[in-house]
């Protein structure tokens, strides 16, 4: 349903990511009308001219989300049915509106102020004063303030314009809790300081380490240690995925080459004595690949990577297992999913994956579709996104069973990309709602796991797992598979014991 809606938006210029939020509601097909406001939004003017000068600095593009832009004017068609306050200071008037905090601040100035703090931002969003969304925004690149700033409004966008398009269509909405509370003021003084440390920090690392590395370490159950995939630092093995055909064992992996900057899907075999081979090149596309989720259904295997670069979601048919395969079907079109991981339920097709909303993090908005058949047609989920979250969005491996319950491991960001991981349970699903729990931690029940697990997924006896490190740009080669050194495993196997999050 639409909704006729007035916007209030700031007298001392409309920024970026507001006119996007006005320009993304009529795409929709709201009537959207806008007024001045009669208080001028506050802001640090002076913060502009750092953020050029930041992003000149880093030579890092970005949205330009807090460029002023200009306003469109137009005509109600009909009296406003819903009121959005952009300014976070309009006073209030018998229309139901809608409002941001960041960090309990009615306006930007408060994911600045946690910014430049050493905090990350969260976002609430209030229909006459009470909070009925919520998002905690990925923070990608954390050596940048702008850069940083410019994730939280992205977010803000795809927060404002969901719980719009719900309020709008009659969806019941649920108050939530705020436990916000704002940051100090931050004065320029501050944050030139933790720019500057920010930037020392970064070059330093860039200049010893490589941007990512990754590893990946695999185990047969009953056996007492992890082994990791033979590899000699110039690519990394990333986003596992086992699957034993026949008696034979295989993990599919995103293997990522430092010097083009693209990953391709390669095949390691796992030999009876437990030893894997070098992974060996199977898919390649113009395009980054990654997340190769191989399943078998209907008497064939098939694959599901991650090909987000591409702007699709593409299902793939093993013509010759596992070194042969063909493009079968694009399920998705036009959209930057990453990580789209399959589940079978009552007859429904259905992927979970994290939305990049043409802005900001792929790390944090997590959405579903749904489709009667493998091939489609598929749907996007009437409550997408489901949550914006960097603990408990985005899915780091495929949906298992436990005990008559259903969990999706998910990657964890608070720490930053690829710092954590953590399970969700799957509560309710159906076509008109899907209810996942809080996230819960993931633990090895006797087996030590290496701090930043980023990965984890069981097929059979076959478990594999991998992990962030701090790769030097420069170390000799490996050509052995070698025990994990940071893993002293207790247990033959990894248990996925489920235990309250912190």
């Amino acid at each position: 349903m639409t909704a006729a809606i007035e916007i209030v938006i700031p007298s001392n210029g409309l920024r970026r990511w507001q006119a996007l939020v006005i320009e993304r509601l009529r795409g929709h097909g709201h009537d959207v009308t806008l007024r001045h406001g009669d208080a001028r939004a506050p802001w640090y003017w002076a913060f502009d001219l750092a953020f050029h000068f930041e992003r000149r600095l880093i030579a890092r593009r970005c949205g330009g989300l807090m460029q002023i832009v200009a306003a469109r004017p137009a005509t109600a068609r009909s009296a406003a049915t819903l009121r959005i306050d952009l300014t976070g200071l309009a006073p209030a008037d018998n229309t139901p509106t809608l409002a941001l905090a960041f960090d309990g601040v009615p306006t930007a100035r408060g994911a600045l102020d946690a910014l430049v703090h050493g905090r990350l931002p969260a976002i609430d969003i209030r229909l006459d004063g009470t909070t009925i969304g919520h998002a905690a925004p990925m923070i990608d690149n954390r050596a940048s303030i702008a850069a940083s700033l410019e994730d939280v409004l992205a977010r803000a966008i795809t927060l404002t314009v969901a719980t719009a398009d719900r309020v709008a269509s009659g969806a019941r909405l649920e108050p939530l809790s705020s436990s916000a509370t704002p940051a100090p003021r931050a004065s320029f003084s501050r944050y030139v300081s933790t720019f500057a440390s920010l930037v020392i920090r970064e070059s330093r690392r860039r200049a010893l380490f490589r941007f990512a590395h990754w590893r990946t370490g695999y185990r047969i159950a009953g056996a007492t240690a992890w082994y990791e995939l033979p590899e000699d630092g110039s690519r990394f093995f990333a986003d596992p995925f086992p699957f034993v055909q026949d008696g034979q064992r295989y993990i599919f992996v995103e293997d990522f080459d430092h010097a083009t900057g693209k990953g391709v899907i390669s095949v390691s075999e796992v030999d009876s004595a437990g030893f894997a081979t070098t992974p060996r090149p199977i898919i390649e596309e113009p395009t980054h690949l990654s997340y190769p989720q191989v399943f078998a259904q209907d008497g064939d295997i098939w694959m599901i990577p991650e090909s987000s670069a591409g702007r699709e979601v593409v299902l793939y048919r093993a013509e010759h297992f596992p070194d042969r395969w063909v493009r079968h079907a694009v399920l998705i079109a036009d959209a930057e999913i990453s990580d789209a991981t399959l589940l079978i339920r009552d007859g429904l097709y259905w992927l979970f994956g994290t939305l990049r909303d043409g802005h900001g993090s792929t790390s944090d908005t997590l959405v579903a579709y749904y489709a009667p058949a493998l091939t489609g047609p598929w749907a996007p989920h009437v409550a997408n996104p489901l949550r914006i979250d960097r603990a408990a969005a985005r899915p780091a491996g495929a949906f298992f069973e436990r005990d008559g319950r259903t969990w999706l491991p998910v990657q964890d960001g608070t720490r930053g990309y690829g710092s954590g991981i953590g399970l969700v349970e799957l509560l309710d699903l159906s076509v008109t709602a899907v209810r996942l729990g809080p996230r819960q931690r993931l633990s090895s029940a006797g087996a030590e796991l290496p701090p930043a697990v980023h990965t984890f997924n069981r097929h059979a006896d076959l478990e594999v797992i991998d992990w962030k490190i701090a790769e030097p740009r420069r170390r000799g080669s490996s050509a052995e598979p070698a025990i994990l050194a940071n893993i002293r495993p207790r247990a033959s196997s990894l248990s996925t014991t489920i235990t309250p999050a912190e």
